[in-house]
Protein backbone atom coordinates (compact mmCIF):
# COMPACT_ATOMS: atom_id res chain seq x y z
CA UNK A 1 0.00 0.00 0.00
CA UNK A 2 2.84 2.38 0.87
CA UNK A 3 4.46 1.77 -2.55
CA UNK A 4 1.35 4.01 -4.21
CA UNK A 5 1.65 7.25 -2.07
CA UNK A 6 3.54 9.76 -3.63
CA UNK A 7 5.56 10.91 -0.47
CA UNK A 8 7.08 13.83 -2.32
CA UNK A 9 3.60 15.08 -4.21
CA UNK A 10 1.60 18.45 -2.49
CA UNK A 11 -0.32 16.82 -0.13
CA UNK A 12 0.89 15.62 3.61
CA UNK A 13 0.44 12.01 3.62
CA UNK A 14 -1.79 11.49 6.97
CA UNK A 15 -1.35 8.54 9.24
CA UNK A 16 -5.05 6.96 10.03
CA UNK A 17 -4.11 3.48 11.17
CA UNK A 18 -2.37 4.62 14.64
CA UNK A 19 -6.23 5.02 16.65
CA UNK A 20 -5.75 8.04 18.23
CA UNK A 21 -7.73 10.78 16.98
CA UNK A 22 -6.48 13.22 19.00
CA UNK A 23 -3.25 13.68 17.35
CA UNK A 24 -4.24 15.73 14.34
CA UNK A 25 -6.58 18.57 14.10
CA UNK A 26 -8.52 17.09 11.65
CA UNK A 27 -9.85 15.16 13.71
CA UNK A 28 -11.44 17.58 16.05
CA UNK A 29 -15.31 17.32 17.27
CA UNK A 30 -17.78 20.37 15.93
CA UNK A 31 -18.28 23.24 18.40
CA UNK A 32 -21.72 21.92 19.21
CA UNK A 33 -20.51 18.30 20.43
CA UNK A 34 -17.87 20.30 22.50
CA UNK A 35 -21.07 22.62 23.86
CA UNK A 36 -23.44 19.38 24.56
CA UNK A 37 -20.43 17.42 26.27
CA UNK A 38 -20.11 20.85 28.48
CA UNK A 39 -23.20 21.38 29.07
CA UNK A 40 -23.76 17.73 30.81
CA UNK A 41 -20.58 17.66 32.71
CA UNK A 42 -21.74 21.33 34.26
CA UNK A 43 -25.68 20.08 35.06
CA UNK A 44 -23.79 17.38 37.32
CA UNK A 45 -26.61 15.19 36.51
CA UNK A 46 -24.69 12.59 34.87
CA UNK A 47 -21.57 12.35 36.73
CA UNK A 48 -21.95 8.88 37.55
CA UNK A 49 -21.54 5.31 35.85
CA UNK A 50 -24.12 4.44 33.43
CA UNK A 51 -25.20 1.11 32.81
CA UNK A 52 -22.48 -1.09 30.16
CA UNK A 53 -25.53 -0.48 27.79
CA UNK A 54 -25.34 3.19 28.46
CA UNK A 55 -28.49 5.14 29.63
CA UNK A 56 -31.99 5.00 28.08
CA UNK A 57 -31.49 9.07 26.93
CA UNK A 58 -28.23 8.34 25.37
CA UNK A 59 -29.65 5.13 23.36
CA UNK A 60 -32.87 7.70 23.07
CA UNK A 61 -30.78 10.14 20.96
CA UNK A 62 -29.65 8.09 18.69
CA UNK A 63 -32.70 6.76 17.61
CA UNK A 64 -35.39 8.92 19.05
CA UNK A 65 -38.57 7.99 17.06
CA UNK A 66 -39.15 4.04 18.15
CA UNK A 67 -38.75 3.30 21.64
CA UNK A 68 -38.66 -0.24 21.18
CA UNK A 69 -34.99 0.03 19.25
CA UNK A 70 -34.07 2.25 21.79
CA UNK A 71 -34.32 0.23 24.60
CA UNK A 72 -32.63 -2.84 22.74
CA UNK A 73 -30.13 -0.70 21.37
CA UNK A 74 -26.63 -1.14 22.73
CA UNK A 75 -24.14 2.22 22.30
CA UNK A 76 -20.35 1.29 22.36
CA UNK A 77 -17.66 3.91 23.35
CA UNK A 78 -15.85 2.93 20.79
CA UNK A 79 -15.32 0.33 18.09
CA UNK A 80 -13.02 -2.12 20.47
CA UNK A 81 -15.65 -1.80 22.76
CA UNK A 82 -18.23 -2.85 19.80
CA UNK A 83 -15.93 -5.58 18.79
CA UNK A 84 -15.64 -6.73 22.48
CA UNK A 85 -19.75 -6.93 22.97
CA UNK A 86 -19.98 -8.67 19.53
CA UNK A 87 -17.52 -11.56 20.17
CA UNK A 88 -19.14 -12.08 23.54
CA UNK A 89 -22.17 -12.59 21.51
CA UNK A 90 -21.07 -14.77 18.93
CA UNK A 91 -18.62 -16.86 21.47
CA UNK A 92 -19.83 -19.98 22.23
CA UNK A 93 -17.96 -23.41 22.32
CA UNK A 94 -17.35 -25.07 18.89
CA UNK A 95 -17.94 -21.70 17.09
CA UNK A 96 -15.65 -20.29 14.93
CA UNK A 97 -15.43 -16.51 12.98
CA UNK A 98 -13.81 -15.89 9.75
CA UNK A 99 -11.37 -12.95 9.77
CA UNK A 100 -9.34 -10.87 6.93
CA UNK A 101 -5.47 -11.12 6.81
CA UNK A 102 -3.98 -8.78 6.76
CA UNK A 103 -6.17 -7.49 9.75
CA UNK A 104 -6.79 -5.83 13.48
CA UNK A 105 -5.06 -7.83 15.73
CA UNK A 106 -7.56 -6.68 18.34
CA UNK A 107 -10.59 -8.69 16.41
CA UNK A 108 -8.66 -12.12 16.83
CA UNK A 109 -7.85 -11.54 20.26
CA UNK A 110 -11.14 -10.50 21.31
CA UNK A 111 -12.46 -14.10 19.47
CA UNK A 112 -9.60 -16.26 20.98
CA UNK A 113 -10.85 -14.70 24.46
CA UNK A 114 -13.95 -15.66 23.78
CA UNK A 115 -13.14 -19.30 22.92
CA UNK A 116 -14.03 -19.03 19.10
CA UNK A 117 -11.54 -20.76 16.68
CA UNK A 118 -10.19 -17.77 14.22
CA UNK A 119 -10.19 -19.20 10.70
CA UNK A 120 -7.93 -16.72 8.36
CA UNK A 121 -8.38 -15.88 4.76
CA UNK A 122 -6.68 -13.53 2.41
CA UNK A 123 -7.44 -10.19 1.32
CA UNK A 124 -6.66 -10.01 -2.73
CA UNK A 125 -4.13 -6.84 -3.27
CA UNK A 126 -4.24 -6.90 -7.12
CA UNK A 127 -8.17 -6.65 -6.53
CA UNK A 128 -8.03 -3.19 -4.02
CA UNK A 129 -8.02 -5.65 -1.22
CA UNK A 130 -11.46 -7.33 -2.26
CA UNK A 131 -12.32 -10.57 0.02
CA UNK A 132 -11.24 -13.84 -1.29
CA UNK A 133 -14.76 -14.55 -1.48
CA UNK A 134 -14.09 -18.43 -2.78
CA UNK A 135 -11.27 -18.67 0.05
CA UNK A 136 -14.30 -17.54 2.44
CA UNK A 137 -16.25 -20.23 1.09
CA UNK A 138 -14.56 -22.81 1.43
CA UNK A 139 -13.56 -22.07 4.80
CA UNK A 140 -17.17 -21.52 6.17
CA UNK A 141 -19.23 -24.55 8.16
CA UNK A 142 -21.81 -24.94 9.76
CA UNK A 143 -20.20 -23.54 12.95
CA UNK A 144 -18.91 -20.64 11.76
CA UNK A 145 -20.57 -17.77 13.34
CA UNK A 146 -19.73 -14.50 11.52
CA UNK A 147 -17.47 -13.49 8.70
CA UNK A 148 -15.64 -10.44 9.68
CA UNK A 149 -15.40 -7.74 7.07
CA UNK A 150 -13.34 -4.87 8.10
CA UNK A 151 -11.33 -2.25 6.50
CA UNK A 152 -7.89 -3.42 7.47
CA UNK A 153 -5.45 -1.50 4.34
CA UNK A 154 -7.65 1.56 3.81
CA UNK A 155 -10.22 0.07 0.47
CA UNK A 156 -13.45 0.91 0.23
CA UNK A 157 -15.49 -2.06 -1.14
CA UNK A 158 -17.72 -1.27 -3.85
CA UNK A 159 -21.55 -2.09 -3.98
CA UNK A 160 -20.97 -5.14 -6.37
CA UNK A 161 -18.65 -6.66 -4.23
CA UNK A 162 -19.69 -6.53 -0.78
CA UNK A 163 -23.04 -7.61 -2.53
CA UNK A 164 -21.24 -11.15 -3.76
CA UNK A 165 -19.81 -11.19 -0.12
CA UNK A 166 -23.59 -10.93 1.34
CA UNK A 167 -24.83 -13.42 -0.65
CA UNK A 168 -22.31 -16.32 -0.41
CA UNK A 169 -22.91 -15.59 3.50
CA UNK A 170 -26.54 -16.32 3.06
CA UNK A 171 -25.70 -18.98 1.35
CA UNK A 172 -22.94 -20.22 3.53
Amino acid sequence: MHACLDEDGPRPIIPLSHGDPSSSAIFRIVPEAEEAITAVIHSGEDNGYTSPATSLPTRRSVLPTDDWIALTEVVSSGCTQAIEIVMSVFGQPGANILLPKPGYPKHEAHALFHKMEVRLYNLVPERGWEVDVEAVEALTDENTVAIGITNPCGNVYTYEHLSKVGVMAVQS
